[in-house]
């Protein structure tokens, strides 16, 4: 109840819950069970900002993790204390925490902390400013939390992409998917903490200064209303290349379309999440012709992945809900 608490913002509740909880199992001398609780209490004061309680009961439970010989409540553990380390600057043993974390979950094969653990080291990277691999990292982690289907933290995945996608030449990817996060947030109940909304509004301020305001507003809308499979393509896609009126100068128009219209049919279908076997059953062809629609839509556009053709099918509002 305590952890359902945190979830949805409500830290006083889930404080009393949890200091409740600490000192039965301290009672009956669970020490399994203190140690959980700790786990879940770090985590509280943390998104609280309380950094030096947090540390000292993250510390106390990794302790007791390893006493009663524990392995995920250890990788919980670690993950939780590189997460702190990073937000206070403390990069060497972010990644270092993160990384026993890491090597922890992935030996137990357990998504959800992969993915927790993952998203961590993105944020050390983008604090080392490696946008690259900030973004392999986020992207990694977002597939999980979208295979899992955890809603709160795709969203939490949908900002950190954001955050890092924001480039001078492509400002408008950054507000669709922050815009996405934002409902997806809103649909599940689940605000983000008080330690990374100062982030995220840190990175909005960035791309509503490189958008005129109803650039701006017109995207936000855009993400908004996205479905969440169309957000979820956009954000894992390589975004493309600077036009060449940016990057060069204004000398070389943007080329036409390459598709076909049944083409363009066909990328929108796939911005929705449609397989081969749907789309077929959709167009009214055979699984073989739609496969093949599919690939000539990739080799046209030099694009490696269906990611990658959802997203440009959803920059270009190809995949907007069709009226009934």
């Amino acid at each position: 109840m305590g952890d359902a608490a945190r979830c949805r913002g409500d830290y006083e509740r889930a404080l009393a819950l949890l200091d409740e909880s600490l000192a039965l199992f301290r009672g009956l001398g669970d020490q399994t069970g203190s140690a959980y609780t700790l786990l879940f209490l770090g985590s509280v004061v943390h998104s609280r900002g309380d950094h030096q309680r947090a540390r000292a009961l993250l510390e106390e439970s990794l302790a007791l993790c390893q006493e009663v010989r524990d392995t995920g409540g250890s990788a919980w553990a670690r993950t939780f204390l590189g997460r702190l380390a990073c937000e206070q600057g403390d990069d060497g043993r972010a990644m270092a925490l993160s990384q026993e974390g890491l090597a922890l979950f992935r030996g137990l094969g357990h998504k959800h902390g992969i993915a927790v653990a993952v998203n961590t080291l993105g944020d050390v990277a983008r604090h080392q400013g490696d946008r690259k691999q900030a973004m392999t990292f986020y992207a990694e982690s977002l597939a999980l939390r979208r295979e899992l289907q955890d809603r709160p933290g795709t969203a939490q995945s949908l900002e950190a992409v954001a955050g890092v996608a924001m480039v001078p030449e492509r400002p408008e990817r950054a507000a669709r998917l922050f815009g996405a996060a934002d409902a997806l947030r809103e649909a599940v109940g689940v605000p983000a903490p008080p330690s990374r909304r100062a982030r995220n509004e840190q990175a909005l301020r960035t791309v509503r200064a490189a958008l005129a305001d109803e650039a701006f507003a017109a995207a936000w809308a855009e993400g908004r209303a996205m479905p969440l499979e169309q957000a979820v393509a956009l954000a894992l896609a390589p975004p493309e290349p600077a036009p060449a009126a940016l990057a060069n100068g204004p000398t070389v128009a943007r080329p036409a379309d390459p598709l076909t219209r049944r083409e363009r049919e066909v990328a929108a279908l796939v911005a929705r999440g449609l397989t081969d076997a749907q789309l077929a059953e959709a167009l009214v062809i055979g699984r073989r012709t739609a496969e093949k629609h599919v690939a000539n839509c990739l080799g046209k556009l030099g694009l490696p992945t269906r990611a990658g053709l959802a997203a440009w099918a959803v920059e270009r509002g190809l995949a907007a809900p069709q009226p009934d």
